[in-house]
């Protein structure tokens, strides 16, 4: 007779949990030397382990047993066919089967058995008779000494169990368990696992707190909602621990809290995306208000997670989910894995795991702020409405995070909050298991937004024909675009070039005035992005002059240093140099357009000498285009911005009786352009020395003149008003005006 292996099944605040890991496999014995049966020393029971703790079980899970008593070995002899003398035949021993009786607790019940797996293969046992309990029946195996129901713990009994043919080891059995909970909390048992919030109500009862000190209505709230979102767990514990960590592990698989509420007692609260807002709060009513947020290169936007798959035997599969904005924003896959292996279907971990990336890939602004006892009440996991317009907050959802009492004395209670980001982006879900993985959803759709400026003179298509096309992605799948062109609207279009370089593409929150400082450190451009792709981020002040990254606006093209968030989803652009290129600073107005681009060989057309054609940007997914019948054509009318001269940069006139000598300073493509030299040379009084060409067009109010030098005199009896433009080639600049007063002196313009 086999010993009796003990077992710890006692609950209490320390809660019991089992140490129940897959058992180790045997290797068969067969006795080749005489052939006798193995004596029951020889048996290695596969998980007999005095002292282990019983596992508590949820959901449906794939658990070993333990065994408790084993004994009554019996051998029956297989005989096979021999010679002998006289031609007479003889029987012969070729080996033996055995049998066995065998009690093995499982589990802490009520558990219903699903099904048996025997060394690794779905099986059955075979028997002269079997007694199973399912943690909450009376029947036990009466044969064994001293045996008992076991009360609370799930067992079974195989009287005559045969095990094999010459084995000198048990079978490695595992058990597929269903536990079924008490129907206490509302949809405790589904048909993916059991309900968190009856799992959490359980290991509180187990715990020893009485059923009279919990606040069963919250349970049953959130179970309410686990259960339309059908998010179900399925796991054992794998070693002994307290009740509260015990919580904290189911609480790492789901949003929720335990809490102790106002009246004392034990509630939970689930984070769900249809949560509605419990407060709202103004900017009146807050103060030492702050607010962060991440950058893109800050956060995981590829998540892969390991799940139970339960249709592939119980084994580890691997689910996975990618925010392809986030990806193309950060400009690198940064991945994090997950632990989701307390779900056993693909379907759900990809649903629980969907939920996880909505919250970890996007850089969610995080704020923090005191404010009033009049909401004091609020727990973590509330969602409030926050109003702060002094930084372009307006009625923005927000999930609280933490609640500080610390300096309730003064009447006054701390808040941290996330911000709410259900929903705000596309993803692709990549459900795994198996030795492949189902592809995602790459359909292309056409761009909504396009642009094309025409580009000024630079140092890279110095005076020929330049368009920058401006395209912000769509699906934010999209690896590059081709454009197509022709010289009528509806002639036949031809690919042209295929740009990879995309533009983010937003609008103004506030109006942008001209007369901001030559380096704009403080108004800066407040903008919504229609898609925060690409991402921009700030840069060094070194890095501002002599780069190619600029936000457009009109015809404005602007050098920007620092991009700030600020409110929800807004960002201030800082460090603003305007007119870069020599484009004309001008007046931007509320929702204005605004293009943040890298100007590169990668988003440039040229080589077209057509002064009026249509363009198509085609979006491409690796290889895959959209049809381009299916996108409307863009109108491009050529102005010779590259080739016309830009208006004077000043004039000085000084006045001594009617004489007036003029000092004009050219503004010719042959200089940069603000932005693109260093700050002290940008911002030094009066223009740089450039390069003088061609003439000035000088008008007088009278008589207009071509002076081909930039230092030149006129007569003028009295006041007058002078203009100057810049010709070179025959093209002229837009005028330059400056008022020369009556009396003696110099003026400027």
């Amino acid at each position: 007779m086999g010993a009796i292996a003990i077992i710890a099944i006692g609950v209490s605040i320390a809660l019991s949990a089992a140490a129940a890991g897959y058992a180790i496999y045997q290797s068969s014995k067969i006795q080749k030397d005489g052939m006798g049966p193995a004596g029951l020393d020889s048996f290695n029971a596969t998980h007999a382990q005095e002292g282990l703790v019983v596992p508590i079980v949820y959901g449906r899970v794939r658990v070993p047993g333990n065994i408790i008593w084993y004994g009554n070995v019996t051998t029956i002899p297989m005989h096979g066919g021999g010679g002998g003398k006289g031609g007479k035949k003889k029987s012969a021993i070729t080996g033996y089967k055995y049998y066995v009786d065998c009690w093995q607790a499982i589990c802490m019940g009520k558990v219903s058995l699903v099904k048996l797996y025997i060394n690794d293969t779905e099986g059955t046992v075979s028997y002269s008779q079997q007694i199973w309990n399912d943690g909450t029946m009376s029947d036990y195996p009466t044969a064994v000494p001293k045996a008992n129901k076991l009360p609370g713990v799930a067992h079974i009994f195989w009287e005559n169990w045969y095990i094999g043919e010459n084995s000198a080891s048990m079978p490695n059995v595992h058990f597929i368990l269903d536990r079924v909970l008490p129907a206490t909390v509302d949809y405790a048992n589904m048909a993916n696992g059991n309900n968190p919030a009856a799992i959490l109500y359980d290991l509180l009862t187990l715990g020893g707190i009485p059923s009279s000190d919990v606040d069963l209505a919250s349970f049953n709230t959130a179970a309410l909602g686990w259960y339309n979102a059908e998010i179900a767990l399925n796991f054992f514990f794998t070693e002994q621990t307290s009740i509260s960590d015990a919580i904290d592990g189911v609480l790492k698989y789901i949003d929720a809290m335990v809490y102790v509420n106002n009246e004392g007692k034990y509630a939970i609260k689930g984070f769900f995306n249809t949560d509605s807002v419990i407060a709202e709060i103004s900017e009146d009513e807050m103060k030492e208000f702050s607010l962060n947020r991440k950058t893109w290169s800050q956060i995981p936007n590829d998540f892969p997670a390991t799940f139970v798959d339960e249709s592939l035997d119980f084994t580890q599969r691997v689910v996975r989910t990618q925010n392809i904005a986030a990806i193309a924003a950060a400009g690198a896959v940064i991945q994090q894995s997950i632990d989701l292996k307390c779900f056993r279907d693909v379907t759900t971990a990809s649903k629980r795991l969907f939920e996880i990336m909505l919250e970890a890939s996007y850089p969610a602004a995080e704020l923090k702020f005191k404010t009033s006892l009049a909401y004091s009440t609020l727990l973590p996991g509330d969602i409030i409405r926050i109003t702060y317009p002094s930084l372009g907050i307006v009625d923005a959802d927000f999930r609280v995070t933490t609640i500080d009492n610390t300096t309730i004395d003064k009447n006054e209670v701390g808040i941290s909050a996330r911000q709410k980001v259900d929903g705000m982006f596309s993803v692709v879900d990549l459900p795994g298991g198996g030795s492949s993985w189902e592809p995602g959803d790459y359909e292309l759709i056409a761009l909504t937004h396009i642009a094309v400026f025409e580009l000024p003179f630079n140092y890279s298509t110095l005076n020929e024909p330049a368009y920058l096309i401006l395209c912000a992605r769509e699906r934010l799948i999209e690896t590059g675009f081709a454009v197509m062109y022709s010289n009528t609207e509806l002639g036949d279009y031809a690919v042209k070039a295929v740009f990879e370089d995309f533009a983010q593409y937003g609008t103004l929150d506030e109006e942008y005035l001209v007369d901001t400082y030559d380096i704009d450190d403080t108004v800066g451009i407040l903008y919504t992005p229609y898609k925060f792709d690409p991402e921009f981020v700030t840069q060094s002040r070194t890095n501002l002059f002599g780069g190619n990254r600029v936000a457009i606006c009109g015809n404005e093209m602007m050098g920007f240093e620092k991009v700030v968030p600020e409110g929800p989803s807004s960002y201030r652009l800082l460090g603003i140099v305007r007119g870069v290129f020599n484009t004309p600073i001008e007046i931007h107005a509320v929702l204005s357009s605004i293009w943040l681009v890298e100007i590169s060989e990668n988003n440039v057309l040229t080589e077209i000498t057509a002064s009026n054609f249509w363009i198509k940007p085609i979006p491409v997914f690796e290889g895959e285009s959209y049809d381009a019948e299916l996108v409307s054509a863009v109108n491009v009318v050529y102005t010779g911005k590259a080739i016309t001269p830009d208006l004077p940069g000043r004039i000085v006139a000084t006045r001594a009786g009617s004489n007036v000598d003029f000092e004009v300073f050219p503004g010719t493509w042959s200089k940069d352009g603000a932005g693109t030299q260093p700050e002290d040379i940008y911002s030094a009084p009066g223009p740089a020395p450039y390069v003088f060409e061609g003439d000035f067009e000088v008008f007088d109010g009278a008589l207009t003149t071509y002076e081909t030098s930039t230092e030149f005199s006129l007569t003028l009896a009295g006041q007058a008003t002078v203009t100057a433009k810049h010709r070179i080639s025959g093209r002229l600049s837009d005028a330059k005006e400056i008022i020369v007063g009556a009396q003696d002196g110099v003026y400027y313009a």
